[in-house]
């Protein structure tokens, strides 16, 4: 009875070893990458325009790339046919974290969308403008008193109440002031506005005062008849052909 007791706690632990290496495999992540294909997307229901009905036959589709970290069971998936292996400083570049490249993935999406329907109205003849929004927060330095204010994917519309034309006039102003002085942001997340006190830092690589980030210009398109994409999760440039084709055919 003994015997087989134990014999029974040894294949127990022996399974639970097995199970233990497995996780381990599937789910430790490595210092790498694995890119390889993706979905393949249609694009008609994320294509909203005012007042336009979409009869036309046939599929418009975007294809995706997949880029999941790494782990010692799918570290070799490289050897297989169109998968590749890549460092993180090979994907994130000078970024500093995958939230900062989602970020830089999310904003080239949106202007990839704003260029689709650019093109595609002015091919239509009809009338459509870009416009000066505010600026996008792409990252914000740690030694910056508005980090844990601010995040990636932030919007900044003024400072003490200043609005710009371009991000330029925005860079301009910041500069004038002096390190150490406090401004106030205000700024919207998730289309919700908020506001943001705190202190200018001096910044080596510029050897100017800053807020601290870095920064792209945030643009906005105004069209004749309301027009809306919503790529949803999907980010990145390379689907602005697709958009601005299928909104022409509408």
């Amino acid at each position: 009875m003994k015997q087989k007791r134990s014999s029974t706690i040894k294949r127990s632990l022996l399974v639970l070893f097995f199970i233990v290496i497995a996780l381990f495999l599937a789910t430790f992540p490595l210092p790498y990458f694995i890119e390889g294909p993706g979905s393949a997307e249609n694009i008609d229901p994320m294509i909203h325009i005012q007042g336009q009905e979409n009869d036309e036959q046939g599929t418009y589709m975007l294809t995706t790339v997949s880029i999941r970290q790494a782990t010692p069971l799918t570290y070799f998936m490289d050897l297989l046919p169109f998968y590749d292996r890549v460092t993180e400083e090979e994907l994130f570049g000078t970024l500093d974290s995958h939230e900062e490249y989602q970020t830089l993935q999310n904003y080239y999406m949106t202007s990839s969308i704003h260029s689709a329907l650019q093109a595609a109205y002015k091919a239509a003849d009809r009338p459509s403008e870009l416009s000066y929004e505010g600026v996008y927060v792409m990252s914000v330095k740690e030694q910056s008193d508005f980090n844990g204010k601010l995040a990636p994917g932030d919007i900044i519309l003024s400072v003490d109440g200043n609005k710009f034309k371009n991000s330029q006039e925005f860079i301009d102003y910041v500069k004038s002031l002096e390190a150490g002085q406090t401004i106030t942001i205000d700024y919207t997340r998730k289309n919700e506005k908020k506001q943001a006190d705190g202190k200018l830092v001096f910044l080596e690589e510029t050897k100017q005062p800053g807020i601290g980030i870095s920064l792209v210009d945030h643009t906005g398109i105004h069209t004749d008849a309301e027009a809306e994409i919503e790529a949803g999760h999907i980010g990145g440039p390379s689907a602005g052909m697709m958009f601005a084709l299928r909104i022409y055919t509408i």
